[in-house]
């Protein structure tokens, strides 16, 4: 029984990933042992040498002060002799830490005790020099020379430990590199050997012609409807190919057809829904005659209703033109934030109605480079949704900002949010998100997307988070 393309491939890997993660595992595993050990090493020398150096300048130093405090009965020299004291005991505990044997232990006991006959030593000349009592001085300073000679030389000895205990690190280092170098060679030959084969076998004959349709099924995705898919490939992939690209075709011709039915609809509609609303606009200023009360109200509904078919023809229009290519903008330098206030401000009778506040952080000090009307209605429609769908009592939290060398503005309602699962899809047209009430929020389902198209032709993106009030966040990024 032959095996199938799905089989081949997970034979084919599962026999790859073995090989390379034992060996990738082992080898990490030996590596990270070499760097730590080195970098042990590395350390250990250097704080060795460094407190090596520090308990010779300490003690010495305690010397000097201390036969400055004898000979002068000066105060400051006996304190600074406690400080230096202090910094030498400090030293000692760091380098026992890093020293361990007997050998070490040893050695480090003698700096101990000789440490405490010249402590000794000269304590006691201090309580005869405190008390005024007459004393050999000679002979303390011999007591403290011999005791500060041996600590000296013990000292030193520390030195030829480190030396000792570096140089056996070093081989062990040594030791673990070749270990690691011949198992890396040794399994290099094999995983070429396995790899080659699989490679020409496997990944060229199915993989490559593989990845190139997942990667013709984004483009389609993202609207690139061109059948241009061509692979060289076992009969079955060349059949997917094949039928991808007939599938190409006639969503292409779907598209165009539905381009030219909305852009002819939108021509034919916007003409008599004009007149309808301005012969409505007659009938409320009275030029046929007075109407009543309940005639105004219906002759109002009819209006509001003329004025929003109007616009989502106008909003068919726009998006037919975008997605065709014909929309030309009109870049000019534009002051943003004067923008969003322009917007808040239109907004601001909705907004009081539901009781809903303006919050506007601006952090952005340059201008922007794009059409000012087109940017205009991309404002409308993120903050008009965030007034609509904010309950309320709430706030719409709205931020520009200097990021990634553009400019970044972000508006933020407490709203139901948007799924995760609708967030991607959300700027398609006619694609709204499946809200609890969703009566409520009436839409198109244009909107976002002549949002996208919009911040898509200033060369910048537009996305969608949640919020950390729970509802939606909606940020667009324009180059400046």
């Amino acid at each position: 029984m032959r095996l199938t393309i799905f089989s081949r491939l997970s034979f084919g890997y599962m026999v790859l990933f073995f090989f390379v993660f034992s060996i990738g595992a082992f080898s990490v595993y030996q590596i990270e042992k070499v760097k730590l050990k080195t970098a042990e090493i590395i350390t250990n020398d250097t704080q060795l040498i460094e407190i090596n150096k520090k308990l010779v300048d300490t003690i010495l130093s305690a010397e000097r002060n201390e036969e400055k405090f004898v000979l002068l009965g000066d105060r400051a020299f006996y304190e600074q002799y406690k400080r230096d004291i202090a910094e030498f005991e400090r030293n000692l505990k760091r380098i026992r830490a890093l020293l361990k044997g007997e050998q070490a232990e040893g050695v480090l006991n003698n700096i101990n005790n000789h440490y405490i006959k010249y402590r000794k030593s000269f304590d006691e000349e201090t309580t005869l020099i405190n008390s005024k009592t007459s004393y050999d001085r000679a002979e303390y300073k011999e007591k403290k020379e011999q005791a500060l000679s041996e600590l000296l030389n013990n000292i030193n000895s520390l030195k030829t430990l480190s030396r000792e205990y570096i140089i056996k690190g070093l081989k062990e280092i040594d030791r673990n590199e070749e270990s690691v170098e011949r198992l890396i060679l040794l399994v290099t030959v094999w995983f070429l050997i396995i790899g080659v084969l699989l490679s020409a076998v496997i990944t060229r004959g199915i993989v490559k012609p593989l990845s190139r349709i997942k990667k013709k099924t984004r483009l389609i995705a993202e609207g690139d409807l061109e059948p241009d898919l061509s692979v060289k490939s076992p009969p079955e992939i060349a059949e997917v190919a094949s039928s991808i690209n007939s599938m190409c075709e006639k969503l292409k011709e779907i598209d165009r057809l539905k381009a030219d039915f909305f852009s002819v609809m939108s021509h034919e509609l916007r003409t008599p829904l004009t007149a309808i609303k301005e012969g409505v606009s007659l009938l409320l200023d009275g030029v046929c005659g007075p109407t009543n009360q309940r005639q105004d109200k219906i002759l109002g509904i009819i209006s509001d209703e003329s004025q929003r078919l109007i616009k989502l023809v106008n909003d068919l229009l726009d998006l037919s033109k975008m997605e065709a290519g014909m929309l030309k903008y009109n870049f000019e330098s534009i002051d943003l934030p004067s923008l969003v206030n322009q917007v808040i401000k239109e907004l601001s009778p909705i907004a009081e109605g539901k009781a809903v506040g303006f919050t506007l952080r601006n952090e952005l000090s340059r201008k922007v480079r794009a059409d000012s009307e087109r940017l205009l209605q991309v404002l409308r429609n993120l903050i008009g949704n965030a007034v609509k769908f904010s309950p309320d009592g709430s706030s719409v939290e709205i931020a520009l900002e200097e990021k990634e060398g553009g400019v970044v503005f972000s508006v933020a309602d407490s709203g139901p949010g948007i799924p995760e699962e609708y967030r991607e899809r959300i700027f398609d047209r006619f694609q709204q998100a499946r809200l609890p009430n969703s009566s409520l929020y009436k839409g198109t389902g244009l909107g976002l997307s002549i949002v996208k198209n919009i911040i898509n032709g200033h060369g910048g993106r537009v996305w969608v988070e949640k919020a950390p009030s729970g509802g939606s966040l909606f940020r667009f990024w324009l180059p400046l």
